[in-house]
């Protein structure tokens, strides 16, 4: 969404990322969905920014 880096876990060789500990609310999805492509990622910021206008993030229990 910024074209900034977004310290993707998975693009630089680590076992996870920042995102597998989210849930991604439905509309931030649909948003991704229809303006990128599969391959985009979102940064942890972006992801924050959206997600607090929705107030819909909930944290995954490990």
């Amino acid at each position: 969404m910024c074209k900034k880096e977004n310290d993707c876990g998975v693009q630089n060789a680590r076992k996870s990322c920042w995102c597998f500990s989210v849930v991604f609310p439905e509309d931030l999805k649909e948003k991704l969905d229809s303006d990128y492509d599969a391959s985009a990622c979102i940064c942890q910021s972006c992801f924050e920014k959206n997600t607090a206008k929705s107030k819909a993030v909930e944290e995954v229990v490990k």
